[in-house]
C-alpha cells in the first residue's frame, strides 16, 4: 500500500529529476578569449635608392643612372615594435629632369619603375625589382642638379642629386712581351708605355708618350746585349657613343746590338696597337707578332685605358 507520504516523497523526487534534465540541456556560459592582435603599421616612408656613375663624369659621354623606389618603416607585433627594410615598388612613375641642361641632358623624361606598363619585371622576388634606368649625357663642363620626382601613396618624392661634369682625358698604358727561339739562340723583347690623351671637343683625343724598349738574347756559345735610344708613341681615340677607339702608332725605334765578336745597329717598327673600350675605360689582352730582323717574335700585349679628369 502506498501511503500519501509515500506518494509525496515519489513527487518530489521526478520533479527533482526533471529539472535535473532540463538543466542538462541549457548552454553554459564561456568566457571568450582576447583577441590576436595583429601587426600594426606605425610609420612608413617611400624614397629612392640612386645608382650615380664613378666619377669622374666626362664631356661628352653617356652614363646609366638606376633609381628605384623604396618603402621601409616600422609597426608593432604583439606590442613590440620593429622595423621592416626597404622594399622595391615597381610601377611607379618617375620624372627625370635637370637643373641646368646645358651641362647635361637625361633621358627618358619619364620612366616607371619595374617596366610595369609593359608587364615585366613586376615581381618583387626578382634579382632587380623596381629598377628604373635612365641616361645621362653629359654636354659640358660645371656643375648641376638633377631630379627625380614621384607621387608614391599620396606623398610627394623628389631629391636633388649633385652632379659634376669635366673635362677629361685618358690615360693609355701599354705592354708588349715577345720572344723567339734560333739555334743556341733565345731573344727576348718588351715594350711599355705610359702617356695621356686630351680632347679638345670630348670627341677626338691624341697625345705622344716616350716608349721604353728592351732586348735580351741568350746563347750559351757568346754573349750579346741589345741597346735601344729613347723613342715615342703617338696616342689616338676617338669616341663613337659610348665606345672609344685607341689607336697606339710607335715611332721607330733606333737601336744597336752585340752579337758575339760582330756589331750591327737598326731600327725597330712595330706594328699600331689598336683596342676599344666603353667609355669608361677598360683593358685587353691579346696575342701580338713582332718583326724584329728577319724573323718574327711571338708574344702578347696588353693596352689599359682609363679616364682621369683634365684639371
Amino acid at each position: 500500500m502506498i501511503t500519501n507520504r509515500t506518494y509525496r516523497s515519489s513527487i518530489l523526487l521526478a520533479l527533482m529529476l526533471v529539472f535535473s534534465l532540463g538543466g542538462a540541456g541549457q548552454p553554459t556560459a564561456v568566457q571568450a578569449a582576447p583577441p590576436a592582435q595583429d601587426i600594426t603599421v606605425t610609420s612608413h616612408r617611400y624614397h629612392f635608392n640612386i645608382v650615380m656613375p664613378p666619377d669622374p663624369i666626362c664631356v661628352g659621354k653617356s652614363y646609366p643612372i638606376i633609381v628605384t623606389p623604396l618603402r621601409d618603416g616600422s609597426g608593432k607585433f604583439n606590442g613590440e615594435k620593429f622595423n621592416y627594410d626597404s622594399r622595391h615598388l615597381v610601377g611607379v612613375t618617375i620624372e627625370a629632369s635637370v637643373k641646368n641642361e646645358s651641362i647635361g641632358t637625361l633621358s627618358p623624361r619619364r620612366k616607371i619603375s619595374g617596366f610595369a606598363w609593359a608587364g615585366e619585371n613586376t615581381d618583387p622576388n626578382a634579382e632587380n625589382p623596381g629598377e628604373a634606368d635612365f641616361t645621362f649625357r653629359a654636354r659640358k663642363a660645371g656643375k648641376t642638379d638633377l631630379y627625380f620626382e614621384a607621387t608614391i601613396g599620396g606623398r610627394y618624392v623628389g631629391p636633388a642629386v649633385p652632379i659634376q661634369v669635366v673635362n677629361c682625358k685618358y690615360k693609355v698604358t701599354a705592354f708588349t712581351n715577345a720572344s723567339a727561339s734560333y739555334p743556341n739562340l733565345r731573344s727576348y723583347i718588351i715594350s711599355r708605355t705610359s702617356g695621356e690623351m686630351k680632347s679638345s671637343d670630348g670627341q677626338s683625343f691624341s697625345g705622344t708618350t716616350g716608349v721604353n724598349w728592351q732586348a735580351f738574347s741568350y746563347s750559351a756559345m757568346c754573349s750579346h746585349s741589345h741597346t735601344f735610344l729613347p723613342a715615342q708613341a703617338q696616342l689616338n681615340g676617338t669616341l663613337n657613343q659610348d665606345q672609344l677607339t685607341v689607336q697606339v702608332t710607335f715611332d721607330a725605334a733606333s737601336f744597336s746590338s752585340q752579337n758575339c765578336a760582330s756589331s750591327n745597329s737598326g731600327q725597330l717598327l712595330a706594328p699600331p696597337l689598336i683596342v676599344t673600350v666603353p667609355v669608361s675605360g677598360g683593358g685587353k689582352h691579346w696575342t701580338y707578332s713582332l718583326p724584329w730582323g728577319i724573323e718574327s717574335l711571338e708574344g702578347s700585349v696588353s693596352i689599359y685605358v682609363t679616364p682621369i679628369a683634365d684639371r
